[in-house]
């Protein structure tokens, strides 16, 4: 069988591949490989016409997650902001980059390019991230 890998986008810009049909179950391990990732219940948005983004979502409300500058800069872009919008919204903690939804609404998995296209993405907002909308306690 020929495994769903997706990329998971951590705080601090390193990255880890996932495999996003562990466990076996169908549907439910998909939703569990992606709980698991984004440490919390997900949603999701579609980032590019092949590219999905699922986070925790309620990021900004649980303790521990840390604000992700990377998956910030990508949602950002991908509806039309500023990646240094100082009033816009963020995302907290690591993120999830799978493919979209097939045509019967299943996750696919991101293939070598995407993974390859998306690895180069971080990389370049890596040097230039938007600042953190957090205040400094």
């Amino acid at each position: 069988m020929n495994m769903r890998k997706a990329l998971q986008v951590n705080h601090d810009g390193t990255l880890a591949e996932i495999d996003l049909d562990k466990g076996g179950d169908g549907v439910f391990s998909v939703l569990r490989a992606l709980q698991r990732a984004v440490k919390g219940n997900v949603e999701c948005f579609d980032v590019s016409d092949q590219t999905t983004m699922w986070s925790n979502e309620e990021g900004k409300y649980q303790a521990g997650l840390e604000y992700n500058p990377y998956a910030t800069a990508m949602w950002r872009e991908a509806f039309g902001m500023s990646r240094h919008q100082p009033d816009a919204d963020f995302i907290m903690g690591p993120v999830v980059l799978t493919g979209t939804p097939d045509d019967e609404g299943e996750t696919r998995g991101i293939t070598v390019p995407q993974r390859a296209r998306l690895k180069s993405l971080v990389a370049l907002y890596a040097e230039d991230l938007p600042a953190s909308p957090l205040p400094i306690l």
